[in-house]
């Protein structure tokens, strides 16, 4: 099925992407991302939480991305938002539901993995076909036993990589169809060669340091520690490195935020900051020398993406589809999740190895104008979408 592309039809279709978590992440930055492919072949109208929002908000705003403000209520281990996810589940659902039949959606997209079922619900009671899209490779026992209850009510499936797609498929009750879609990159946009006028002070205290940057919101998934810990190794035999988080910190993550700075302390790792979140991260990403992914569990990298379109040499961990974008002693090096010496080992070649960093940097440039094609990533989505909404034609 996948082989097969649709011709465009005369009629738009309209489409409803709605996303239960409104802090801006990688989920969110891909329905954006999305809506600016389709533009012209599906009108699409973005449905953003209210709560913590404001970044994801303004990128719409930016890319001139139509969207409704909602109040969803996102799940959490947070006590008080727990607790009023399940008071105001019902009138939530109810709420998504007027609004789905009021506009007349000929698909409602769900975003953000398995956990999002309000939109789910809503749209099945409203009669609209449903398009679920699975983003992670891991989820908690309770999440995987919603997803298991509930994925029949879905009239198909996108995996944003094979780990995902092996993931999820044997909890999967019904034949549906089922689409594996990489993310894209803009390499218009993220491109090494272009000014982008952001950061200059933060930049320029860094003058003269070799920049091994990370882009991810603070999580224990994200494995900071393991950042930590290979810094720590690095400091012991070479100078002027400084280590770079850029990624907002929400209330639910203090608590592992204030861990990893314990952590720095005790190994006197004074050279990582944490830079907080930013809804354009380029001039940060353009001043890295190398960029490093530590995640225990990923599925499609957004982030890791656009660093390759960037032009930078990447050592990441071994998660999700990284070696779609990563061919390692290429562009980069990939390691075991999990192996702190093995990525300080390896940011360690580069760091000493200018010439070899500046290669993979090339490398990695080159990569991203073959295999990060938009054009790809739009007759994929439309495939998935028109298979959903017209059958397998």
């Amino acid at each position: 099925m996948k082989d097969k592309i649709y011709k465009s039809t005369n009629n738009i279709i309209r489409i409803a992407s709605i996303i239960e978590d409104g802090k801006l992440a990688g989920p969110q930055r891909r329905l954006i991302m999305t809506s600016l492919a389709l533009k012209g072949r599906a009108d699409i109208i973005l449905f953003i939480p209210e709560e913590n929002s404001k970044e994801f908000q303004t990128l719409c705003d930016k890319s001139n991305i139509p969207y409704i403000v909602v109040n969803l209520t996102r799940l959490t281990k947070e006590l008080s938002v727990a607790v009023r996810y399940f008071f105001f589940f019902l009138f939530e659902v109810v709420k998504l539901y007027i609004h789905f039949k009021k506009r007349k959606y000929d698909i409602v997209y769900i975003g953000g993995g398995a956990w999002q079922i309000k939109g789910l619900i809503a749209a099945k009671l409203a009669g609209i076909k449903i398009l679920w899209e699975m983003n992670d490779a891991y989820s908690p026992h309770f999440v995987k036993y919603l997803f298991l209850m509930l994925n029949r009510f879905s009239d198909g499936f996108v995996f944003a990589s094979k780990k995902s797609q092996e993931y999820y498929t044997p909890l999967i009750s019904v034949k549906k169809p089922k689409f594996v879609i990489s993310s894209y990159v803009d390499i218009n946009e993220f491109d090494m060669n272009k000014y982008y006028p952001n950061d200059e002070e933060l930049i320029k205290s860094w003058t003269g340091k070799t920049v091994i940057g990370s882009v991810a919101n603070v999580s224990p998934i994200k494995g900071f520690e393991l950042l930590i810990s290979a810094a720590a190794d690095i400091n012991k035999n070479l100078e002027n490195c400084i280590f770079i988080v850029v990624g907002s910190v929400f209330n639910s993550q203090k608590k592992y935020y204030k861990k990893l700075l314990k952590f720095s302390a005790k190994y006197g790792v004074d050279n990582i900051q944490f830079v907080g979140g930013r809804d354009d991260i380029r001039a940060l990403l353009k001043r890295f020398d190398i960029y490093v992914c530590t995640s225990y569990s990923e599925s499609s990298s957004l982030s890791l993406r656009e660093a390759v379109s960037m032009g930078k040499p990447v050592v990441s961990t071994d998660v999700g589809d990284v070696s779609l974008c990563v061919d390692n002693g290429k562009n980069g090096y990939i390691v075991d999740a999990g192996d702190y010496l093995g990525l300080s080992n390896k940011l360690k070649i580069l760091i000493e190895n200018l010439y070899r960093s500046k290669k993979f940097g090339e490398a990695s440039r080159e990569i991203a104008l073959k295999e990060l094609s938009v054009s790809t990533y739009i007759e994929d989505n439309m495939l998935a979408f028109e298979t959903v909404l017209y059958g397998d034609r």
